[in-house]
């Protein structure tokens, strides 16, 4: 079992807390460095995978039993500090962010900045902070992991669309269902339709066309700090 953080942006951070999301797809590097056109779970080895002659293994990077703390956008009170002695990668003054632990929030505040502000750092204030500067003590989801498969992400079906959160709306006698994988403001005639959606706008144009390998993780939600 591993403890590791997994990031979320906002819209998969609530189908978290709605119960709608139970499953996520993350691109296979393993399977992806190699030629392969089959992929089978290795045997004794979980979250082992590779090809059928054996001549190919590689770890997809998660396991059964895997506990994932969620790392999500938030908001900090707190101040900056120069870096004694620190410098970034061009050269430049290295700062840091002093967070006070207790005042943290989900939801923004009525004022707070997006960056660090250049005239007054010193001055303590509420921050939107990126949710890969998240801590471990922050995190308020924990994922345990159920399942690990390894396959192309076109093959993700109905059942997988809407484990990743796809919306589907009621059908009525006038309108079809409809699913929609974000606000509803673009919705679709079936659930891979809009996850498709869905993975492009994370990925980028043309992401789901490329039919890659990918990690298909099944997990249980719990609301609450992994240590908690």
């Amino acid at each position: 079992m591993v403890d590791r953080p997994i990031p979320f942006s906002a819209p998969m951070v609530r189908a978290l807390l709605d119960g709608r999301k139970t499953q996520t797809r993350r691109i296979c590097t393993g399977a992806n460095g190699f030629d392969l056109t089959y992929v089978v779970a290795l045997d004794d080895a979980p979250g082992w995978f590779g090809d059928e002659e054996g001549e190919v293994c590689f770890s997809a990077g998660f396991k059964p039993g895997d506990r994932l703390y969620v790392r999500e956008e938030y908001y900090q009170f707190g101040s900056w500090h120069v870096v004694e002695g620190g410098l970034t990668m061009g050269g430049k003054t290295k700062w840091a962010f002093d967070g006070a632990k207790a005042m943290v929030s989900f939801d923004p505040p009525a004022d707070f900045l997006v960056s660090r502000d250049k005239a007054f750092p010193g001055l303590p204030r509420w921050y939107k902070r990126l949710g890969r500067f998240m801590p471990r003590a922050l995190s308020r989801m924990t994922l345990t992991v159920t399942d690990v498969r390894v396959q192309r992400l076109q093959d993700c079906s109905e059942a997988d669309a809407l484990a990743e959160g796809v919306v589907e709306y009621e059908p009525t006698m006038e309108d079809p269902a409809e699913f929609s994988a974000f606000d509803g403001t673009d919705v679709f005639n079936n659930a891979v339709s809009a996850y498709h959606d869905l993975w492009n706008r994370i990925n980028g144009p043309g992401a789901w066309e490329a039919n890659p390998w990918v990690v298909a993780v099944s997990f249980e939600v719990r609301e609450g700090n992994i240590d908690g």
